[in-house]
């Protein structure tokens, strides 16, 4: 299978709560499991990033699925590309809660503040996922 990475950034509904985070993670890791797609998923200051790796097919179908979904606002794709290896494999969505875990981490706000670069911070954005898989996997669940 040809593996295709999507990462976009969303603002988070203004009533959202842990609990609703909690329940995106438990629908999220049943449903990537069951059509092969791996990724993480970043919460800070009322943001989301989520990392999507699968068969193109399969993630663009997940995506308008989160676009319609009313706890994500104003969602932008930062990143879309074939990719030769998964970033996040054997993980069907990590969560990493930059609230309360990354407030002042590096590769957290530097990943955040890529996203905003538009086209010229994609290979940024790459560099800074790497960094934040290999730096603080241990900070995930």
């Amino acid at each position: 299978m040809e593996l295709f990475q999507l990462v976009y950034i969303s603002q988070a509904s203004q009533d959202i709560s842990y609990a609703d985070i909690l329940s995106i993670l438990k629908h999220s890791r049943a449903a990537n499991s069951l059509f092969e797609i791996t990724g993480a998923l970043i919460y800070r200051d009322g943001e989301f990033l989520q990392v999507m790796e699968g068969s193109e097919k399969q993630v663009r179908s997940l995506l308008e699925k989160i676009r319609r979904d009313l706890r994500h606002q104003s969602l932008k794709i930062v990143v879309e590309s074939k990719i030769a290896d998964r970033l996040f494999p054997n993980q069907s969505m990590i969560f990493f809660d930059g609230d309360l875990a990354g407030k002042g981490m590096l590769e957290v706000e530097t990943l955040f503040d890529a996203t905003k670069l538009g086209p010229r911070g994609c290979e940024q954005i790459q560099l800074q996922l790497h960094a934040f898989r290999n730096l603080h996997l241990n900070f995930v669940s």
